[in-house]
Order: C-alpha cells, then sequence, then structure tokens
C-alpha cells in the first residue's frame, strides 16, 4: 500500500495537505493509544497497528482478513505527547485562528480510550505535585505556543478559548481570554 506524506517523512507537515496536495478543512488524527497493563496481564493481544504514518490496520476477532483505514496521520502508543501535538495539526489551526477564522479541536472515542490524556495529560497525582512538562496534552501545550506567537506580533491581540468535555451525559465547561498589549 503506497504512504503519502512529506517528503521529509513529518506527518505535521503532511497533515496541511490531503493526498491530492490540496489544503483539506477537516483532518482526522487518530492515536492509538498502549495496551493497559491489565490487558497485558491477561494475554490480549491488539486487534489493531499502525502500518505507516497514515494506515492503522485492523485485524477482525475470530480471524479474516485485515481490513486497513487511512487517516491524516495515525500514530501508534509509543508516541509521545510532543509528537501527538507536532502531528495533530494544532499549529496550522493556531495560525489560522490568529488569522481570525474560528478553529475546532475534537475528540471522539470510546470510554477509556485516551482522549482526555490526549487533550489534558494526566491528572495531579497529588496537591502541589505537578504534572511534568513532557506530559501535557495538546490544550496546554496549545495555549503555551499561541501565547509565545503573539508575544512576537508585535500587535494587540485578544485570545478566547472555550473547553466543553461531556462525561457520562454531563457537560463541564471552562472558557477564558488573553489580550496582549
Amino acid at each position: 500500500m503506497e504512504e503519502r506524506g512529506s517528503p521529509d517523512g513529518d506527518p505535521a507537515r503532511s497533515l496541511e495537505q490531503g493526498p491530492e496536495g490540496l489544503e483539506t478543512p477537516i483532518q482526522v488524527v487518530l492515536r492509538v493509544r498502549p495496551m493497559s497493563a491489565a490487558e497485558l496481564r491477561r494475554g490480549e493481544q491488539s486487534a489493531v497497528h499502525c502500518s505507516g504514518t497514515r494506515t492503522l490496520q485492523v485485524s477482525p476477532p475470530g480471524g479474516g482478513p485485515e481490513v486497513a483505514f487511512r487517516f491524516g496521520a495515525v500514530l501508534d502508543g509509543a508516541r509521545t505527547q510532543e509528537d501527538v501535538f507536532r502531528a495533530s495539526g494544532v499549529r496550522r489551526l493556531g495560525e489560522l485562528a490568529l488569522r481570525g477564522f474560528s478553529c475546532t479541536v475534537f475528540t471522539f472515542g470510546q470510554t477509556g480510550s485516551g482522549k482526555t490524556y490526549t487533550l489534558t495529560g494526566p491528572p495531579p497525582q497529588g496537591e502541589g505535585v505537578p504534572v511534568p512538562p513532557s506530559l501535557a496534552g495538546i490544550m496546554q501545550r496549545t495555549f503555551a505556543w499561541l501565547l509565545d506567537r503573539v508575544q512576537h506580533l508585535g500587535a494587540p491581540v485578544t485570545l478566547h478559548a472555550s473547553y466543553l468535555e461531556i462525561y457520562n451525559e454531563q457537560a463541564s465547561a471552562a472558557e477564558g481570554a488573553q489580550h496582549t498589549p
């Protein structure tokens, strides 16, 4: 199966263009979480594996031929939070936001599949114990990147961001704004 991407193999760069080389408005990025310790103890085997930077192969339960699916990017369980940030195309969204466009990062998946971890990193491990920067999620990395970026623009900027999480059919939300003089 042919793999398409950027000439240097950087999935983040390949996300800026679709398979035909034209910019696409929606990018689907898939992150496969590593198997948990409990799953490994039970001897379970993953039914999915990444075969390249854009292809996910699924082995049907009970056998049968593997099925391949293509996405804007596919990241296996060994990829770091920084890898996910780089490959997700969020920097491109940030650039568009700075030009006045509304942008959305949307996660969807089964409970326990890693959506919250990918977006926010792990929960704090105790009172006053910060989460290591290497584990920061897409949200924290995006905010830090945007704030750094606007400091170098030389013009006043107001950033508005909102966050909505629906968990067990209950919505929790947060909003904020940052104005730079």
